[in-house]
């Protein structure tokens, strides 16, 4: 195998992982904008320390509702947790836990329990506390996970007569506010969620400089016309380049340009993206100043390997900067007299900006 047919299929190769790796990542990058996030603070009476659930117990009680882990160091809704003896109880046992939720949906809560069950309250807890930071949970069926009171089957408990059923926790107003009724949690909008799942219309257009293509640094403008869905994209891109021009050392000079059209699937993960481009043109050349001046052209076939990033800058626009590795898959040259004064090398580079509208 020659030289530039190893150096073409190692820049396939490339280009085929690193769309890979922008899908693969882009998707998981997706699906954690849907989860919802918040900050707990969870505090308990020192005198319920010993019978109270730990904050880890918690955390994964509300994880195991969820379907995922939402508590973070940093997040807009603050979810805060304090289970203390109820004041002016008469048995003394009685205990409520008091949820407070800030943010985009606030609401509090109060659960107690007569008979000082502190895990019964930080269950229900839970539950409010799953309720409150995604209200999506409630069409998830919660787990029910084996009870820690349930006796071992090796060591069977001895026959009893059933125990009446728990009464269900009752809420205890507030000896220092009146009871607050939590505000129900509204449902998500299905827009926040629509611009990840409907395909997009994209159009635009890039302005780059080809480097190596021709036989001097040129300016060359595009058009772009694509689809984006989730993390990918395909635009198709006219482009034509400026004529740029060499002097001959026998006197006179040979002008060349570029016209074509190509076409980029792309991969994009957060602002940055990712391409393996086909570009098919004509490769144009005119002699000036010779004995026999001519026009002529030739095909211009490329593959590209293209890396970028696409800043949003308000609304559905968005700039761009990006840089292609150009690998020709038709060797050209230009001759002038049986003499070549140009051949297309095998790689070559091009360094460019844009802008892209979303629709």
């Amino acid at each position: 195998m020659s030289p530039s047919r190893r150096r073409r299929t190692w820049v396939w190769a490339f280009g085929a992982a690193l769309l890979v790796s922008f899908a693969a990542l882009s998707e998981r990058s997706a699906h954690a904008e849907l989860e919802a996030r918040a900050v707990l603070s969870y505090t308990v009476d020192p005198s319920l320390e010993s019978s109270c659930p730990s904050q880890r117990e918690l955390e994964a009680a509300v994880a195991a509702r969820l379907g995922y882990a939402p508590f973070t160091g940093e997040a807009s809704e603050r979810v805060t947790v304090n289970v203390s003896r109820a004041a002016g109880s008469g048995s003394g046992r009685a205990i409520v836990g008091r949820l407070d939720v800030s943010g985009a949906h606030p609401g509090r809560r109060e659960i107690a329990s007569r008979d000082g069950d502190c895990r019964e309250v930080v269950d229900a807890l839970a539950v409010a506390i799953a309720i409150g930071i995604d209200p999506e949970s409630l069409s998830r069926p919660a787990p029910t996970p084996p009870s820690p009171r349930t006796p071992s089957p090796a060591s069977p408990a001895p026959p009893a007569s059933p125990a009446p059923p728990t009464p269900p926790p009752k809420e205890v107003p507030s000896p220092s506010s009146p009871k607050e009724v939590p505000k129900p949690s509204p449902p998500r909008a299905p827009a926040e969620s629509e611009p990840a799942q409907r395909v997009r219309w994209r159009l635009g257009g890039r302005f780059f400089v080809p480097l190596g293509e021709l036989p001097a640094p040129t300016g060359a403008v595009a058009a772009l016309i694509g689809v984006r869905y989730r993390a990918f994209s395909v635009d198709l891109e006219p482009f034509t380049t400026l004529s740029t021009s060499q002097d001959l050392s026998t006197g006179g000079r040979v002008r060349a340009s570029v016209i074509g059209v190509s076409v980029f699937p792309c991969g994009h993960l957060g602002v940055f993206y990712g391409c393996l481009g086909l570009g098919v043109g004509s490769l144009r050349a005119e002699s000036e100043g010779v004995l026999e001046p001519r026009k002529d052209s030739g095909a211009h076939v490329t593959t590209a390997l293209r890396l970028g990033v696409s800043v949003p800058v308000g609304g559905p626009l968005a700039l761009e900067a990006f840089g292609d590795a150009v690998v020709p898959l038709v060797q050209s040259a230009l001759l002038v007299g049986q003499k070549e004064q140009f051949v297309v090398p095998e790689i070559a580079a091009r360094l460019g900006a844009g802008f892209v509208v979303s629709l």
